[in-house]
């Protein structure tokens, strides 16, 4: 039997596995407590109203922060694009596509704050060549990239999430609380409204929930922009 200092190699050895594991399992307990905290401030239901005014969610101050900003806080950069509907009117998209936070995947559009006369100057800027048409008949137009650095400083009023996972009535109730209003639409489609939190979930009873959030002093202008079917993703 060998002895290191009054340790038999077989007691040494039992010792390493030992403190080996333990040093697995401390790793590991970090790593959840990690992955926990940061899953709890990348809820959907995780909203909070920021000493700004704005409404907290992601980690982010929705109605008070720039897309720029956005970007740095969520590592990605967006695809800003103007869309005009059939009525002629302009609105300014920043399309981040499927994004990862904490362990679950959505698509995020970002609103874009601007002027109708701004959006006319950023399309006077393009050719014709430089839109497309969507499913639904707008026109989206590619922002040149001197209307891309513009965009960028400007303040985002309002977040679509739309999650790759489905949520069904009992648990939005559960987690959102009962809405003050719900508003349906037809087809299993049904809003639901949160005033006091900045927020609106559109239901859909065939699955693919949309949440909206807002600063709550602009939700009357989150209702009346709230389309009148389900969104399409562009």
């Amino acid at each position: 039997m060998i002895y290191i200092r009054g340790f038999s190699m077989k007691r040494l050895l039992l010792l390493t596995v030992i403190l080996l594991l333990l040093g697995l399992m401390l790793a590991g307990w970090l790593y959840s407590k990690g992955e926990q905290s940061n899953g709890e401030v990348t809820l959907p239901w995780k909203v909070e109203l920021s000493d700004s005014g704005a409404t907290r969610v992601f980690g982010m101050d929705i109605g008070r922060l720039t897309l720029k900003e956005m970007m740095l806080s969520l590592h990605k950069l967006a695809e800003a694009s103007v869309f005009e509907n059939r009525e002629g009117v302009l609105s300014l998209e920043a399309y981040f596509g499927k994004t990862r936070l904490g362990i679950f995947d959505a698509t995020l559009i970002a609103d874009i704050d601007a002027s109708q006369v701004e959006l006319k100057n950023f399309i006077s800027l393009l050719k014709v060549s430089d839109r497309d048409g969507t499913p639904s008949g707008n026109w989206k137009y590619k922002l040149a990239e001197e209307s891309v650095q513009q965009a960028n400083d400007m303040r985002v009023w309002r977040l679509v999430y739309i999650p790759s996972a489905n949520y069904d009535v009992v648990t939005i109730e559960k987690q959102f609380g009962k809405p003050d209003n719900k508003e349906p639409l037809g087809d299993g489609l049904t809003y639901w409204y949160y005033p006091k939190k900045g927020v609106v979930v559109l239901e859909d009873q065939n699955g693919g929930e949309v949440f909206y959030y807002v600063a709550p002093d602009e939700f009357s202008r989150l209702q009346a922009a709230l389309p009148k079917e389900k969104p399409e993703i562009r």
